[in-house]
């Protein structure tokens, strides 16, 4: 997934990979990992996270913090997500107190 800024540019990418996926009460859930990359393909940060599918819709639950500094800063975001039918999430918006801080789209896929 390509990472933009609020201007639109390209700023760095991020890459999913699903781990584990297995049948729940009321649903499907699939763990991942998502690593960060900035735009000269440097790692940013890691995380993990699940998504579960139910007939109502999806949740994703995903743990990371960004540094800067050594130190993890905690981020507190808005998002808009747009999903495909059985696919999944393919272009987001963040935004922080009501300002654009950027989003995803995705621009690969490996099977």
């Amino acid at each position: 997934m390509s990472i933009f800024d609020a201007k639109g540019t390209a700023s760095g990418k991020s890459v999913y990979k699903v781990t584990n996926v297995r049948r729940e009460a009321g649903g499907t859930v699939s763990d991942f990992t998502n690593t960060f990359y900035d735009k000269s393909n440097k790692q940013v940060t890691s995380g993990t996270g699940h998504f579960k599918c139910t007939g109502n819709g999806v949740s994703i639950d995903m743990n990371f913090q960004m540094k800067m500094m050594g130190q993890g800063i905690p981020m507190k975001l808005s998002a808009v997500e747009w999903f495909a039918q059985d696919f999944g999430p393919v272009k987001t918006l963040s935004s922080k107190d009501g300002k654009d801080m950027g989003g995803t789209m995705i621009t690969a896929l490996k099977k």
